[in-house]
């Protein structure tokens, strides 16, 4: 995971994170995670500029409250983490 206020280099799915996004599903994700490259951005306290969230192939939300960019890279770092173990990628 690389956390950069630049957009990758990568044509990959990109995924926003956001409050006003839909809410994800650990089953949503592990789908994102199957994708051959996938890119999570997440804002810092200025938000999210409008280009990357135009140009995002999805939209979601971690949780529905009004919580840090760090609590949310934390929590997305978190369930990734589950899913990689549970599919015995991370043993």
């Amino acid at each position: 995971m690389e956390l950069t206020p630049q957009e990758p280099a990568n044509s990959g799915y990109k995924v926003v994170i956001s409050s006003t996004g839909a809410p994800i599903s650990e089953s949503k994700l592990k789908a994102m995670l199957d994708k051959p490259r996938v890119s999570f951005y997440i804002g810092d306290s200025k938000g999210i500029p409008n280009s990357i969230i135009d140009n995002a192939d999805e939209v979601v939300s971690i949780s529905p409250l009004n919580i840090s960019h760090q609590l949310e890279a934390a929590n997305l770092t978190a369930a990734i983490e589950r899913i990689l173990i549970n599919s015995n990628v991370l043993v």
